[in-house]
């Protein structure tokens, strides 16, 4: 399981543990979103996620 916290900017989350994909696809609450890294520890989403939540990796596109 992946934790998502909200960043310090609009859709984006630091992501826990670092992960080494660039994009991927995620589900949280049963619903599916893509993640784009950004940073080491940070992903940018399409939709708000809340203040923190558990995902877990659906697949990895790059």
């Amino acid at each position: 399981m992946l934790r998502l916290r909200r960043g310090s900017r609009p859709r984006v989350y630091v992501i826990e543990p670092s992960q080494d994909w660039c994009a991927a696809v995620l589900r949280a609450g049963g619903v599916e979103f893509v993640a784009k890294r950004i940073s080491p520890n940070e992903v940018s989403v399409d939709r708000y996620l809340g203040e923190s939540v558990e995902a877990e990796l659906v697949k990895v596109i790059a």
